[in-house]
């Protein structure tokens, strides 16, 4: 036999022996891959692709050209710059958002701190009080009148007897039962209290007062200065359009559809068909719907064996919100020494929120809730609706019923509505925890150590 002859036999022998089954169990991995279907590319979604991308094969479906949900970042032309102001969520800090900070610091996107304040004056200019009411380079001794130090007196009766709901957990309570109990003015509670916090939701003061008290306390309470500093929070240099862009760019693997309509999806006992509306369709082993509930239960209902789910979907009431993005100096206060960052303008029914970081440009750009009773800013740069879930009491009936409904038929759930209050590392908590059903020695949970 030729050397030539030998030399090939041991190609051969070696490709049989050690390539080729190596060659075939890299060709043929992505079919022992769980396959998953992500519907909704918001920050739970996309964190959940990112979560799942190595260990899983992923495929996630947006129904918008833009992927981010509730982070959307407006680029306003001021100057020859582009200042970012966001129209969506955008408050967060280490304490109270201890999982998404950690996120942010896996993907290495830049923060940075400001102080806290508030503003809370009626339509009329009559009345006015600056939170907290010494700052560092300030004192607002219109806050000092009898009437406003009587406030801020209840106010931190209210968050003393507060901490109790929230070791408790009590999520039953509302706040009209709470301040009901508390030895409180009518007129603090019908002026202030409920005005003040009711703007956070865009809801009227009465409607606060049927929303869970263990969700609007934990706002408050967890927020609330140490002595006389305003409180200290983060935000993300450029936007928040820049953490989503920093998911989207470290997901290698996973297949990401933007502008992608559900049109059906079917299960034959063991695998999910989603079909879409331009007729292209993927099998998955599970589905995660990642939308907010007002869509998930759009979502449901295409599945035939999800009724259960869709119920507990149903309960969830919702308030449709519409944030503009403007420069009219109408929502705010007349007395510009008194602009903080949230400016909570009350015209005796509803209560306006308007964000303004006075940093972000030498032009003030404000984001405001669009409400009856305020007129509309006559230069909107950008205007968005969302359907917000109602904090109340069927709001966490129906958390802990998609809870115990998690996983059945391979059909899961991620989003704010099914963890804890509606805050944003819900949203981050609830990926990290179907994430880790899903594929439990993820290297990417483990860096966030869940």
């Amino acid at each position: 036999m030729s050397y030539i002859k030998i030399l090939y036999c041991a190609v051969f022998i070696i490709y049989g022996l050690f390539l080729s089954p190596i060659l075939y169990s890299v060709i043929h991995a992505s079919e022992h891959r769980v396959k998953v279907g992500i519907i909704g590319g918001g920050g739970a979604g996309l964190t959940l692709a990112w979560l799942l991308d190595n260990e899983c094969q992923v495929t996630l479906f947006e129904s918008k050209p833009t992927l981010g949900g509730h982070a959307r970042t407006v680029y306003v032309p001021i100057n020859g710059k582009k200042v970012a102001v966001e129209a969506g969520f955008e408050f967060f800090n280490k304490a109270m958002y201890p999982n998404f900070y950690k996120l942010l610091t896996v993907l290495k996107v830049s923060l940075s701190e400001y102080e806290f304040t508030y503003t809370f004056f009626t339509s009329d200019n009559k009345r006015l009080l600056v939170l907290p009411p010494i700052q560092p380079k300030k004192i607002f001794w219109k806050s000092f009148s009898g009437a406003n130090i009587s406030n801020l007196l209840q106010l931190n009766y209210v968050i003393r007897k507060g901490r109790k709901i929230l070791e408790a957990r009590d999520t039953l309570t509302t706040v009209g039962q709470f301040l009901n109990k508390l030895w409180l003015t009518a007129s603090f509670k019908d002026n202030t209290f409920l005005p003040l916090f009711c703007a956070g939701w865009g809801v009227t003061p009465h409607e606060l007062k049927s929303f869970s008290a263990y969700n609007v306390l934990s706002y408050i309470i967890k927020n609330k200065p140490i002595g006389l500093q305003p409180s200290y929070w983060q935000e993300i240099v450029g936007g928040t359009a820049v953490y989503i862009e920093k998911l989207r760019t470290n997901i290698a693997r996973a297949t990401i559809k933007t502008s992608s309509s559900i049109a059906q999806i079917l299960y034959n006992g063991k695998q999910y068909k989603i079909v879409e509306s331009n007729g292209k369709s993927t099998i998955v082993d599970h589905i995660v719907i990642a939308t907010d509930p007002y869509s998930a239960r759009d979502i449901v209902k295409k599945i035939a064996h999800a009724r259960a789910q869709y119920n507990a979907l149903a309960q969830i009431s919702f308030i449709q919100a519409t944030i503009v993005v403007h420069d009219d100096l109408q929502f705010m206060p007349q007395d510009t020494s008194c602009w903080s960052v949230a400016n909570v303008c009350y015209n005796g029914r509803y209560s306006a929120l308007t964000i303004y970081k006075k940093w972000k440009s030498a032009k003030p750009i404000f984001r405001s809730w669009l409400l009856p009773g305020f007129a509309k800013p006559k230069n909107i740069y950008a205007q968005e609706t969302y359907h917000h879930p109602k904090p109340n009491q069927n709001y966490f009936k129906a958390q802990k019923l998609i809870d115990k409904l998690q996983g059945i038929h391979n059909l899961w759930f991620v989003g704010l509505y099914t963890q804890d209050i509606d805050s944003h590392e819900s949203a981050i908590l609830s990926a990290l925890k179907v994430g880790h059903k899903l594929a439990p020695d993820s290297q990417r949970i483990a860096l966030l150590n869940i």
